[in-house]
């Protein structure tokens, strides 16, 4: 279940205040809340906290990491609940040491405050962001007894900011994850939330995709429950990886231009996106840095060249790379004649170029290949559909993207059932599929074992995409 609105989730869990900009609240012996939300909204929230609690309070407040709009009214709180203790991480109390940080957390606050009054949205707190210390400094893995049945465990989840922590509530299956996983926006649009390193951004997102979470509470305006909550986290990968390809193509149509590309990225994204949303300042200074992250990425794996995808029906240009191939593949077989076995395959390949239901596309840098796929329909575990042939990427070309990007557009050629066959001695083979599948599908794919050919086949249809 998605549930867009304020109030109680789920054994003592609540949304308080807006489901846009919340504060999550867990009931218990120690009453604790997470996160602090907008300076605007601190007599919302302290209202409700005290309509659940009465005459208890709350013992702590984790904070998961020092934005503006996850921290505004830790100050406030701090004065009504004079032991409250704040929690947060190393870099996060670093952070807050800093007063260039602190006038920008509250401008940032002001603009919320003139966005609010803007949706008609009275009372509001119109005193400023007053920076706070934090009483107990998170470390990763650490613990944190609220009684004898219920820990909070802290995760480092960086890729949103590096001081961000995620808590996992293990007896309660509950994670409060924020913008650890990407924020489903008020018209349903997955924005994925990497702000200072995409790659850690990703592996974060596979360390809570191990957890066994069944409510997980975002960042803003959504709580997951159910099969929706682990159906969320694997969705914000995918989000990341889409983000990743239509940024990386609007900065090549742009040729680097980071201006254009934020600006391009702001009408598929933001200009039409109902309110209430991010204010518009907010949402360019994070964007801008999103792009900036690809963009620096591309630049390092020397993905700032031209990448194009093409299909061929002549072998000739193909012919030194699929030599290249042959090599690599050989070390998975039992071959006795390789000058035989390669004449063979090219044989084969020929064949490949001219058949109509073969298909072989290259992946070129510049003007160099440096990959190809071929589809054909010989399928292993499918009665009808496509099926991935050969695929191969040159090995000073991996990890870069290059073989998502190609596999994908491939994949979306052709609506139907779809095979990868892959063997069990391919271990590399049997991760990148594993993680591209898994991926292009949002884990809606089979791993089927087939003991004649010695390999697993990967198998899914997209047509229902379309």
């Amino acid at each position: 279940m998605i549930i867009k609105e304020s109030g109680e989730i789920s054994d003592g869990l609540y949304v308080i205040g807006p489901s846009a900009i919340p504060v999550y609240l867990l009931d218990g012996l120690r009453p604790v809340i997470f996160d602090a939300g907008f300076t605007a909204l601190a007599h919302e929230y302290e209202t409700r906290i005290k309509e659940i609690l009465g005459d208890r309070k709350p013992a702590y407040l984790f904070l998961t990491h020092s934005h503006f709009d996850h921290i505004g009214a830790v100050s406030h709180f701090k004065s009504v609940w004079p032991r409250l203790q704040i929690a947060g991480s190393v870099r996060c109390h670093e952070i807050l040491l800093k007063q260039k940080a602190i006038k920008l957390i509250r401008d940032l606050n002001l603009e919320g405050t003139k966005n609010l009054k803007k949706l008609g949205i009275h009372p509001l707190n119109e005193q400023p962001f007053e920076p706070f210390d934090i009483d107990i400094l998170i470390t990763p893995d650490q613990k944190i007894k609220l009684s004898s049945d219920i820990i909070v465990t802290a995760f480092n989840t960086p890729g949103h900011t590096w001081d961000f922590m995620s808590y996992w509530i293990a007896e309660k299956k509950i994670l409060i994850a924020s913008e650890a996983v990407a924020c489903y926006e008020s018209n349903g649009y997955l924005q994925p939330e990497f702000l200072v390193d995409f790659d850690a951004y990703l592996l974060s997102l596979q360390k809570i995709k191990n957890l066994d979470t069944k409510i997980l509470c975002a960042g803003h305006h959504a709580v997951f429950t159910g099969k929706d909550a682990p159906g969320h986290i694997q969705a914000s990968v995918k989000a990341a990886n889409d983000y990743l390809t239509m940024t990386q193509d609007f900065l090549v149509q742009e040729k680097g231009n980071l201006d254009c590309t934020v600006l391009r990225i702001k009408a598929v994204e933001w200009d039409n996106r109902p309110w209430p949303k991010q204010p518009e300042s907010a949402y360019l200074l994070n964007t801008s840095q999103r792009v900036k992250i690809i963009w620096e990425r591309m630049n390092k794996h020397g993905g700032g060249h031209t990448v194009t995808i093409s299909r061929i029906k002549t072998i000739n240009k193909i012919k030194p790379i699929f030599r290249e191939y042959l090599d690599y593949m050989s070390q998975f077989f039992l071959i006795h004649d390789f000058e035989s076995w390669c004449k063979g395959a090219l044989k084969n390949l020929q064949l490949d170029s001219i058949a109509d239901d073969r298909y072989i596309y290259i992946l070129k840098k510049s003007d160099a290949i440096i990959g190809f796929a071929m589809v054909n329909k010989h399928l292993r575990f499918n009665s009808k559909g496509f099926a991935v042939a050969e695929f191969y990427i040159q090995k000073n070309h991996e990890k870069k993207g290059y073989g998502r990007k190609l596999a994908e557009h491939v994949f979306e050629k052709f609506p139907d059932n779809w095979e990868v066959a892959v063997s069990l001695k391919n271990k590399s083979a049997l991760v990148f599929w594993t993680q591209v599948v898994s991926s292009y599908t949002n884990g809606k794919f089979i791993k089927k074992w087939n003991p004649s050919f010695c390999g697993y086949g990967f198998v899914f249809n997209n047509g229902l995409k379309k």
